[in-house]
């Protein structure tokens, strides 16, 4: 059997744990990184048929609030006009529509809705909800990394897991279409380890 390697940082240092919310999940030893057991991974065509159940919309105040807690201190940060990308914008890309209103170029991503990457860097990426369904999460961050401009912003809205969470019965871990999760020791690990000038 091959050595099994954490998707994220590659270390060999990884930890079986079973019968998690019937999930077989891996944690490795060196950056705490949560994965799911590849063959409980939903086919593409299945997880976009699970996006398409979205329903938000800019005319959602509670979504709008939401993804307010990751774009009201992000501006804080950013010039007026700045162009931004948001990485995985879903079917109904709200965020854009809101940074437009509020002046800003903004371009979207999507695997499955947006799949033609818009050229060039940008001042900021944002990825909202975004980080928990990469299976690949080291070649998606590198292509994020690789949008920012220098001095540039990378915004973040995920749940972080840690010990303290009842993860038989977290609803962030029963969606099929999560497959990856991050703990404030990740994140540490991520600053250690990318270039980027400050994620919100």
């Amino acid at each position: 059997m091959p050595k099994l390697l954490c998707r994220l940082c590659g270390s060999p240092q990884v930890k079986r744990l079973y019968n998690i919310s019937d999930y077989l999940l891996f944690r490795c030893q060196n950056c705490d990184f949560l994965e799911k057991d590849e063959r409980t991974i939903l086919t593409p065509s299945e997880e976009r048929g699970r996006y398409m159940q979205h329903k938000n919309s800019i005319e959602d105040k509670g979504y709008v609030d939401f993804l307010s807690r990751l774009l009201d201190p992000l501006t804080n940060f950013l010039r007026p006009h700045s162009d931004i990308l948001d990485y995985g914008s879903g079917p109904e890309p709200v965020l854009k529509e809101i940074m437009q209103l509020k002046g800003y170029d903004v371009y979207i991503y999507d695997p499955f809705f947006a799949p033609e990457m818009p050229e060039g860097q940008f001042d900021a990426v944002t990825t909202t909800e975004v980080l928990e369904h990469f299976f690949s999460p080291k070649k998606e961050i590198d292509a994020i990394i690789s949008h920012i401009k220098p001095r540039g912003f990378w915004g973040i809205e995920t749940l972080r897991y840690s010990d303290e969470i009842d993860m038989p019965n977290w609803h962030y871990l029963r969606d099929p279409t999560h497959v990856g999760f991050f703990s404030d020791k990740t994140f540490s690990w991520l600053e250690r380890n990318i270039r980027i000038q400050k994620s919100v």
